[in-house]
């Protein structure tokens, strides 16, 4: 995810696809930027939610393996669903997401640049 002049963008590609395969011009200077301030809210919002479905899955009586399991093979299946909330145990406190504010001053101040 990047932004800036179009054309500086097209001689920078062969460099850019590299050194990477999910390249993504946005548009001007700080596109780029507030596209992934965007992209992490989304997940760490996903990333919660999913969390504490589980997390009342488990008060329900459901178990919370099984419940991943088919939350994974249905519509509520996400990166967070598929690889951050199988790892962790049914009581386990989302520390490393609790975040939400800095994620939310992170795409604040991708909303001033450019």
């Amino acid at each position: 995810m990047l932004g800036g002049d179009e054309k500086v963008y097209e001689q920078c590609l062969p460099v850019l696809r590299a050194i990477g395969q999910n390249i993504f011009h946005m548009a001007k200077i700080g596109a780029g930027h507030m596209t992934k301030a965007l992209s992490n809210f989304l997940s760490a919002a996903n990333y919660l939610a999913a969390g504490e479905a589980r997390t009342v899955a488990g008060k329900c009586g459901l178990d919370p393996a099984k419940f991943v399991g088919a939350v994974n093979a249905n519509s509520g299946m996400s990166f967070a669903t598929v690889k951050h909330i199988p790892n962790q145990s049914a009581i386990e406190p989302y520390e490393e997401w609790a975040g939400m504010e800095s994620r939310g001053k992170e795409t604040a101040a991708a909303g001033t640049q450019g």
